[in-house]
């Protein structure tokens, strides 16, 4: 008979042995004509259950996280469990879950949205699984959530300078105040521009007496915060 195949450097004939082997190889068996039994193994790679060709996650209003994802070509695909968590550090929790749109060498897009994130960094997997209980695991994207207003105050407890921050997602006017413990107010600022971004004042408190204040911020839509600050 002629020769069918030929690797690895030796020939099989077409009456050689051929038997599965472990892993996805084939092992050959060259039992003819020899006195001396030799095997062969050619590894293939099967194909994934699941090519995930995009995955992408992008930020929406009111706090909300649209993940978005396409497949080329799905096989006994169970579905995807949508995975998240909340700063780096921490670990993944399953927050929903996406059914497959079958076996299908067509491609498929899916969508999942999930609200309500507080102010941070949030981070996000898929979990495709299959109807034989395997499974892998996406790539990691993420989202990062700012509070549309926040204020800070350095130093805190103050001696004389005292520096307020203000970071804005939009621009605003601003108004800062110091509220002593009796109520009294002092308005450091009125309705001063400030732009997209951190913006900073410097206020001398050197003269005021040592004891309790409350700063009070106040931007645009009604966005307000007050922060406690002690005078030495």
């Amino acid at each position: 008979m002629g020769r069918v195949l030929s690797a690895l450097g030796a020939s099989i004939d077409a009456g050689d042995v051929v038997t599965p082997g472990v892993h996805g190889s084939i092992l050959f068996g060259a039992g003819n004509n020899v006195t001396s039994f030799s095997q062969l193994a050619i590894t293939y790679s099967a194909p994934l259950p699941v090519e995930l060709t995009d995955f992408g996650v992008r930020l929406l209003e009111k706090n909300t996280a649209r993940l978005h994802w396409l497949t080329a070509q799905e096989k006994n695909s169970k579905g995807f469990e949508i995975q998240w968590m909340q700063g780096a550090g921490g670990s993944f929790a399953p927050v929903g879950f996406v059914p497959s749109k079958g076996s299908s060498s067509q491609s498929h897009d899916y969508a999942f949205d999930w609200t309500n994130l507080a102010d941070g960094a949030h981070y996000f997997r898929l979990k495709q699984l299959d109807n034989d209980g395997t499974f892998q695991y996406s790539p990691v994207k993420s989202v990062v959530v700012q509070a549309p207003f926040s204020v800070s105050l350095s130093p805190n407890p103050v001696h004389d300078v005292l520096n307020v921050q203000v970071s804005l997602q939009t621009e605003s006017d601003i108004s800062i105040s110091l509220v002593n413990k009796l109520g009294q107010v002092t308005e450091l600022i009125t309705r001063q521009a400030a732009g997209k971004g951190a913006s900073q004042w410097h206020f001398d408190l050197s003269k005021y007496p040592a004891g309790v204040y409350y700063c009070g911020c106040k931007a645009h839509k009604g966005l307000e915060t007050t922060i406690q600050v002690v005078k030495n």
